[in-house]
């Protein structure tokens, strides 16, 4: 029960917060965009960075690990694309929205930072990377190609890889690497 208190009733306490300031606009669209160009930008790359800077590298390449992630990563996209289907009729680029279903960089990180400290949030940073890098790029490829029928195969690959490869969430922590 005292994680329950410690670690998430904060957390959560803070989304109750945003979501009242939301519903009263207290704040408005353009707040909500600026907290997360904040937080993409300028919060969560340093963070990522310092985490992957002070571990070692066989922690972070713990294949075991990632693939039990990229599974569990699959394993909610798929039935997240059947309801986009099936449920919403959505096709194309709006199907591919609803197989983006990882949240870790916003909510695991400060889940892991507040339970663990510094030292606990790699099994959180792990999962912000895959999606930042692979889920995001497979998103960006679907969104482009779905939503231009003529669309070129090729440019599509690219104008996705370019995304992710450029991606903060991705060269942050692979900075850290290399440091």
């Amino acid at each position: 029960m005292e994680a329950v208190v410690d670690v998430a009733l904060p957390v959560f306490s803070v989304m109750v917060a945003g979501w009242l300031a939301g519903r009263t606009r207290l704040i408005g669209p353009a707040s909500s965009e600026a907290l997360n160009a904040f937080v993409y930008w300028f919060a969560l790359p340093p963070l990522l960075f310092l985490s992957m800077a002070q571990v070692p590298l066989a922690r972070i390449f713990a294949w075991d690990y990632i693939a039990v992630v990229c599974f569990g990563m699959a394993a909610t996209a798929v039935p997240a694309a059947l309801v986009g289907r099936y449920v919403f009729a959505n096709r194309g680029g709006a199907l591919s929205l609803h197989t983006m279903v990882s949240n870790t960089g916003y909510m695991g990180i400060p889940l892991f930072l507040a339970g663990f400290g510094p030292e606990g949030t790699l099994p959180a940073i792990i999962p912000t990377v895959i999606n930042g890098a692979i889920v995001t790029g497979l998103a960006i490829f679907a969104v482009d190609f779905g939503e231009n029928a003529a669309a070129d195969v090729g440019r599509a690959l690219l104008s996705a890889g370019r995304a992710a490869a450029t991606g903060l969430l991705l060269l942050a922590p692979l900075a850290g690497i290399a440091w």
